[in-house]
């Protein structure tokens, strides 16, 4: 029989899809501090006012969108939008302070050059000093592969945006390793899918995310800001991947 009210019915069967993906997921991923890190309680007032801050900045779009892989997404995450707003800035950088709260590290390290705003925000927040890798290397003056004050034998945490694959962090990880810098942890705000998670496992580094692509899709929804039919061609996209 056709349901009483089909948008409902719809907006429920992506909610037990996503679930159930988000159920098999978590029970694939390894165990070690942070690796679950925003899959909390949905009503963390630090990860509500993060979402919020990247929903008012328009960070999050909905339509048809071609990747860099050349694959079209029904969504797209800038989260260099968040630097235009000091709000967004200060709710990011809260974010970042919650995933660092049980770590240590002698500096932070952005990755460029989507993070270098993000983390410089956290680090005034966090009143730990900032360098950030030169991709490619500096080609001129003092040939610089590190900006900002550092030494060997330093621990940094590495700070990104969003996680979809962990090539570009992994290319940073290799180059601040190869100065003699120590890498185990990387914060984002968003996680965008499994594979950057599974890229930071055999790199020997931990992913902290303050929150997944399901809880930020989730909270546009609870706002009216996507419609159920969205919502399903969201989850059924991120279900492929």
């Amino acid at each position: 029989a056709a349901a009483d009210d089909p948008e409902r019915a719809a907006a429920d069967l992506v909610d037990e899809y996503r679930r159930a993906r988000d159920a098999r997921r978590d029970a694939a991923a390894p165990a070690g501090g942070g690796v679950l890190a925003g899959r909390g309680a949905p009503d963390d007032p630090t990860v509500t006012r993060l979402l919020d801050a990247i929903l008012d900045t328009n960070c999050f779009q909905v339509g048809e969108f071609t990747l860099k892989s050349g694959t079209l997404s029904p969504f797209y995450i800038d989260l260099r939008r968040l630097q235009s707003s000091p709000d967004a800035l200060e709710a990011a950088a809260a974010a970042y302070r919650a995933l660092f709260a049980s770590l240590s590290a002698d500096r932070i390290a952005a990755v460029p050059v989507a993070a270098i705003s993000l983390a410089t925000a956290f680090a005034l927040s966090a009143r730990l000093p900032l360098v950030y890798p030169r991709l490619p290397p500096k080609p001129h003056g003092s040939g610089n592969t590190i900006e900002g004050n550092w030494s060997p034998g330093e621990r940094v945490v590495l700070v990104d945006d969003l996680i979809t694959t962990g090539l570009s962090k992994i290319e940073a990880i290799d180059l601040l390793r190869g100065e003699g810098l120590v890498v185990d942890d990387l914060l984002v705000l968003i996680e965008r899918g499994a594979q950057g998670r599974r890229d930071m496992e055999r790199a020997g580094v931990r992913l902290h995310a303050a929150a997944s692509i399901d809880r930020l899709v989730d909270r546009a929804a609870q706002r009216g800001l996507i419609d159920s039919g969205a919502r399903e061609r969201i989850a059924d996209f991120l279900g492929r991947e």
